[in-house]
């Protein structure tokens, strides 16, 4: 006789329990494929975005800017470099001596500019690549600044090198215009001048503020030595140009810099 069951409903059947270890079989295996799933191909996971939406995420913490491009990097709202009335006519007498735009420089130049401004604007026949004018710098309402030109447009053919100069710059009628220029063998002339006019006080002025070395011993001897001096193997240009000057058996070397805009001697030396 089968055994009966105390509760009164019928027997639990063998059946029931095989239905049941198979369901429980099937959600393991539906666990496990997820848990593979979700580390082999975990986009899955993400919505339906893209793959490129995915590969590139613009969202960024607070207070930094985002890429401009995926494909670049650079950053948006970069702040613009400001230039001050000065800085850009500088800029401008760059890009026309570059292009060799004669009447683009004389358009920057002032109406009382210097013959020496006046007939290097008038030489530009050619493009001067490379010319840029740097470090425009603007003390009591003028402004100096310095590019590299070489001698046959500055009127001196017989130098072939490259030799620095001095562009001063002046506010006029509400702008900024091209006034004078100085270069360093001009300069170089103006130590000669001095040198052998026994101006020694003149000499000391055209120091730098902060020369390399003392050039009161040095000038104060050559000055005292009475002789006539002469320059020779001179380098015009550079940050620093350098020049010989021989007189009798003596010889003196001096470096020029451009400090503040403005041409300075920076050292001189006995040979």
């Amino acid at each position: 006789m089968p055994p009966t069951n105390p509760y009164g409903g019928p027997p639990p059947s063998g059946g029931k329990k095989t239905g049941l270890w198979v369901g429980l079989g099937i959600g393991v295996v539906a666990v496990v494929a997820f848990v593979v799933t979700a580390f082999v191909a975990p986009g899955f996971l993400v919505g339906d975005d893209t793959r490129d939406d995915r590969a590139v995420r613009t969202d960024t913490p607070a207070g930094m800017s985002q890429p401009s491009s995926p494909s670049t990097g650079l950053m948006t709202d970069l702040p613009e470099v400001d230039r001050t009335e000065a800085e850009e006519l500088g800029s401008n007498m760059g890009e026309a001596m570059r292009a060799g735009q004669a009447d683009a420089l004389a358009a920057l130049i002032c109406a009382d500019a210097s013959e020496t401004v006046k007939a290097f604007v008038a030489d530009l026949e050619e493009p001067q690549p490379g010319t840029y004018v740097h470090e425009v710098t603007e003390v009591d309402g003028v402004a100096r600044g310095s590019f590299a030109s070489n001698g046959p447009a500055l009127g001196k053919p017989e130098i072939q090198a490259q030799v620095t100069v001095v562009a001063t710059l002046v506010p006029q009628n509400g702008g900024w215009c091209w006034q004078e220029l100085q270069d360093s063998l001009t300069y170089f002339d103006g130590i000669a001048a001095a040198l052998n006019g026994g101006e020694l006080q003149t000499l000391r002025d055209m120091k730098c503020q902060y020369d390399v070395v003392t050039v009161d011993d040095p000038l104060a001897d050559a000055v005292a030595d009475d002789s006539e001096y002469a320059m020779r193997s001179v380098t015009p240009g550079g940050p620093t140009p350098s020049a010989e000057f021989v007189g009798g058996d003596n010889a003196l070397r001096l470096t020029l810099s451009v400090q503040k805009g403005q041409f300075c001697l920076l050292s001189a030396l006995r040979g």
